[in-house]
């Protein structure tokens, strides 16, 4: 379902056992809460769990622009005002580690428990993103055309006389031999052309 949130539309679930703790569940960098699929059926017998997709991330709004964390964490604040859940386990995979963190600093009321999951507390320079100026990369070579390519991978044509050879079903080295029978064969005049 689609919950006003932050001025954005938020896409969530709730599902398991009503009147139960709360699991709040959230996603890594370019994921959404389907990711939490496997675990589901282990926690639903226990707890009531929310999933939601952060902005940017599945079948919530993008709002133009960056995003920061604290736009992140207070998405995550006005998500449990809207379900009026005032306190939750919270199990962050990510940069949902990193919200949780920002919940704990911030919004510590609203933490029963904190589960941190391959998170950092900061982002260090170096695995930030730099703004380089491209570089003008050469065009790559134009692949030759198909009329091209098979020019290339065509045989040159033999000479006139081998390419007869061929086309009279005579084998090539027999043919000298066989005109050479022919014409010994051919009658001969026995008189000169001027004779009369």
């Amino acid at each position: 379902m689609k919950l006003k949130a932050n001025e954005i539309e938020i896409n969530c679930e709730v599902s398991g056992k009503q009147d139960a703790p709360v699991v709040a569940m959230s996603h890594s960098l370019g994921s959404s809460l389907t990711m939490w699929n496997p675990q589901i059926e282990a926690l639903e017998s226990h707890f009531l769990v929310l999933r939601y997709d952060m902005r940017g991330h599945g079948g919530s709004d993008t709002p133009h622009g960056a995003y920061t964390l604290e736009q992140l964490g207070e998405d995550a604040v006005g998500l449990l005002d809207t379900l009026r859940i005032q306190i939750v386990h919270w199990v962050g995979l990510s940069i949902g580690g990193m919200i949780g963190q920002y919940l704990a600093l911030n919004h510590a009321d609203r933490l029963r428990s904190l589960v941190l999951c391959d998170t950092a507390a900061a982002i260090p320079e170096e695995a930030q993103a730099r703004r380089r100026p491209r570089r003008q990369l050469p065009l790559p070579r134009r692949p030759p055309r198909h009329h091209e390519r098979r020019r290339k991978q065509r045989p040159r044509r033999r000479p006139f006389e081998v390419r007869m050879r061929f086309r009279l079903g005579i084998h090539c080295q027999a043919l000298p031999t066989s005109l050479a029978l022919i014409w010994k064969r051919l009658p001969r005049p026995t008189t000169s052309p001027t004779q009369t």
